[in-house]
């Protein structure tokens, strides 16, 4: 990956800098019975399907899903534009 500058090397607070704890959940982190939990679907998954895609043949939960997900509305399936301030 050329990206033209060199990582980093020295600590994170040596460069006024903190780490941050960026992370994704395959659904919601937190259960709410009736609005996302195991019963709920989202893309390539019907209710109660908790199993995770990514890992295949590990037991990984997969997450709490939406019970208001609607494959056929656009809302749920427009790619998002990603956006970012620049300089």
């Amino acid at each position: 990956l050329n990206v033209g500058h060199e990582p980093i090397k020295t600590p994170y607070f040596q460069n006024d800098m903190c780490p941050v704890n960026v992370h994704w959940h395959l659904g919601t982190e937190h259960l709410s019975v009736g609005e996302y939990d195991e019963m709920g679907a989202g893309p390539n998954t019907k209710p109660g399907d908790m199993r995770r895609k990514l890992a295949a043949g590990e037991k990984v939960r997969g997450g709490f899903r939406c019970h208001h997900y609607d494959e056929n509305d656009a809302k749920f399936t427009t790619e998002y534009d990603w956006q970012h301030c620049v300089g």
